[in-house]
This record gives structure tokens, C-alpha cells and sequence, in this order.
């Protein structure tokens, strides 16, 4: 058997020996240090040693190889193999097909083509994944699959992005699991988890409060029923509040009332809840959006309710607008970006905002966990979403 690898030239006798000893390791034990050096190989990180081959993550416990790095900026490498041994090659002259990273773009029954359950509005789950494909543009293979898939298969691609997995809101402490164990297995996920469990419980907005970011009024109940709703007209003056779950997405479990129009009786939300005052911006201005990659603005939008609604998420009607945002709008979201509490800004984020009767713009929501992006209002948003995608890959490799 020809077992291929890239070795720095003084290695090469050494891993002869090594690969052949190697080849009979455990499939399962291989999977996963394999897939850890394809990442850390000359395609993502050129300073780093490129295993490639059936037995790569064998040879390089073996001869610890995998663990060094190159000796210069510019190293060149020698592929190796059992029987044959070719001259020094640049990395960039192998074939890209040997080292083509795969990218997991995770999605849920509700968005997957030919699910049964598929949403009327997955069109949006096409829309962004056509734009990052086109972007990539054939440097990287790009996979819609189930979050939930079984980890062995999700932990054959170098990234997970999670481009549609609506249904996490119904299993948040699997989905985090799922995301912390594919971390483990050495796929790189974007958002990383830790930002996904900070993002996951809209009470992320108290903290962002706390840090100056302008807010809407909140409150946060363990539950919601009648008598919760009754006292929040009255702690905020307002006559018409809206009924959020803490946990939930896409308006969904979400109420309007009104004094006129309190809930029944037999109404409530049998989780953690947030409260706001309804804002008529919503309806008269609509819900701005600010997209970013990489932590530098992309594009932004206005989203409006079809009319006799609130909700403005296409799934009831509504519809986007592209805009290029006044100055003051856009330094107000780029102020929230700035407080999000991580060390590098998240590969993706969406700020929500709106309209306050000050004039200036407060948080709805930071989206950072499966936001749609609105490609069709950022000619630019393939492109950057392909190129962060592919930074991640050399920086956390």
C-alpha cells in the first residue's frame, strides 16, 4: 500500500518506517486526529506539517512530526510514501483536490430541501447558502446537513457553520452539547460555542445594558400569565406590551397585548419570559438590521411588517429594504459590536435595532447564533462570509 504524507526532508526516513507500522491503527481512533492535522495542514496554516494519506495521524503520533512546525516562512516539503520518494515540491503545487477543506454548513429538518416539515420561509436557507457557495468558489466544499446527524459524519468537515438550524430553540442544552462535542473532535465552529450558550438567552440583553448599550425597557419573569402581563402595562405607563421567550427565535411563542386586549385567562408562557413596551417604530420605520463579518460592518437594512402586523420576519409578510445607514446608526450598532464580551468578534453577527422616541436606536436583539444574513441586500456578503470562513480555518487550525 502507497501511504502518502508531507514530511520536512529531514524526517523522511524515519516516517518510512513509522507509516508502515501505522497503517493498521483503529479507524475510530484515526477519524479524529486525522481530521485535526487536514485542518493543520499547508492549506489552512503553510507553517504547519500537512499529513496526508490513510495513516497521516498515525505517523505523526509516531514520529511526532505532526506537533512540529515548519523551519521558515516559506518551507518547502517533501512528499514521502512507502515505496516512493519524489523530489521537494512546493506546498502549492500539490494538487488543491488533496486538500480541499469541507465545510459543514448545519441546518435542521425545518430547513433541509425535501424535508417534509420544511418551512414556507427556507427559501432563506437557499438564499444564504447559494451566496456562500458562490463566494468560496471552489476553494472549499460547502454541506448542508442535520445538526443533529450522527457525530461521526459531522466530524469529517473542518468547519461547522451554522447557517440553519432553526430548531435548536426547541433543544438548546443538546444543541450546545452537539456544537461542544464537534469543538472536541477538532472541527472549528463558527460561532464557536461559548459565544452560542452566552447568545442563546436573550437575558445576554441585561448585560449589554449594563455595558451602555442604549436598551429597551425589559422585564424578565420566570413564567408569564395574565398577572405579569396586567403589572408591566402598568411598570412601564405603556398600553400595549410585547411577550418574548428568553429561548426562542423567528417571533415565534411571541404575544402582543394591549389594555383593551389583555390575555385569557388560560394564557401562558411556562418558561423564562422577557417583557418589553411595545415600540410603534416597528410599524412606522421598521426593525434595522446591521450585518457583520469578521467584526467590520457588511450592510444593512431596514426590515417592515406586512401591514396590520408587528412581526417583521418574512415567514408573516414582511419585507427588506437595503439601506446604507445614517452615521449615527451605524456607529450606535458598531458600539454594541464593540461590547460583545469575547476576545475576537464573533465570524458573524446581526444587530437588531430600533427606533426609540429619542430618536436613537436601541437593541432588540445581537443575533449571533443562526441569523439569516440577508445576502440579497450585500453584494458583498458571499464574498466576505467565504473569506472569514476560510481565516477561521487558519487561524483556530
Amino acid at each position: 500500500m502507497v501511504t502518502d504524507a508531507i514530511l520536512p526532508a529531514e524526517e523522511d526516513t524515519q516516517a518510512n518506517g513509522t507509516m508502515r507500522s501505522a497503517a493498521n491503527s483503529e479507524e475510530g481512533s484515526r477519524r479524529g486526529a486525522e481530521q485535526k492535522e487536514r485542518r493543520r495542514g499547508g492549506y489552512f496554516a503553510p507553517q504547519a506539517f500537512c499529513l496526508l494519506g490513510a495513516d497521516r495521524a498515525a505517523a505523526g503520533r509516531k514520529s511526532g512530526c505532526a506537533a512540529k512546525r515548519a523551519y521558515s516562512a516559506t518551507p518547502l516539503f517533501l512528499c514521502v510514501s512507502a515505496r516512493t520518494k519524489l523530489p521537494q515540491t512546493p506546498l502549492a503545487a500539490k494538487p488543491q483536490s488533496m486538500i480541499k477543506p469541507k465545510i459543514a454548513f448545519l441546518a435542521c429538518p425545518d430547513t433541509l430541501p425535501g424535508s417534509p416539515s420544511r418551512r414556507p420561509d427556507a427559501f432563506e436557507h437557499d438564499l444564504l447558502l447559494d451566496a456562500i457557495r458562490a463566494g468560496l468558489d471552489g476553494r472549499a466544499d460547502l454541506e448542508a446537513i442535520d445538526w443533529r446527524a450522527p457525530l461521526d459524519q459531522l466530524s469529517r468537515f473542518d468547519l461547522a457553520y451554522l447557517g440553519t438550524p432553526w430548531d435548536y430553540t426547541e433543544a438548546k442544552d443538546e444543541f450546545l452539547e452537539r456544537l461542544e462535542a464537534l469543538e472536541a473532535a477538532g472541527v472549528v465552529v463558527a460561532n464557536p460555542a461559548e459565544v452560542i450558550r452566552w447568545n442563546a438567552d436573550k437575558l445576554y440583553l441585561a448585560e449589554l445594558e449594563a455595558g451602555g448599550a442604549p436598551s429597551i425597557p425589559t422585564l424578565w419573569p420566570q413564567s408569564a400569565g395574565p398577572a405579569e402581563v396586567l403589572a408591566a402595562f402598568d411598570h412601564f405607563g405603556a398600553d400595549r406590551v410585547v411577550v418574548k421567550r428568553r429561548v426562542g427565535a423567528g417571533a415565534i411563542g411571541q404575544d402582543s397585548f394591549t389594555r383593551d386586549q389583555p390575555p385569557p385567562a388560560d394564557w401562558r408562557i411556562d418558561q423564562p419570559a422577557m417583557i418589553q413596551p411595545f415600540l410603534p417604530a416597528i410599524q412606522s420605520e421598521g426593525e434595522h438590521s446591521f450585518i457583520f463579518v469578521g467584526g467590520q460592518f457588511s450592510h444593512g437594512l431596514i426590515k417592515r411588517a406586512a401591514k396590520g402586523d408587528y412581526r417583521i420576519q418574512s415567514l408573516y409578510g414582511g419585507i427588506e429594504v437595503a439601506v446604507d445607514p445614517a452615521k449615527a446608526d451605524r456607529a450606535a450598532a458598531e458600539a454594541v459590536m464593540a461590547m460583545l464580551p469575547f476576545e475576537a468578534p464573533p465570524l458573524y453577527a446581526r444587530i437588531d435595532m430600533v427606533r426609540q422616541d429619542s430618536g436613537e436606536l436601541a437593541v432588540i436583539e445581537a443575533e449571533l447564533i443562526e441569523p439569516y444574513l440577508y445576502p440579497l441586500q450585500g453584494a458583498e456578503f458571499g464574498a466576505r462570509m467565504a473569506e472569514g470562513l476560510l481565516a477561521r480555518l487558519v487561524n483556530f487550525g
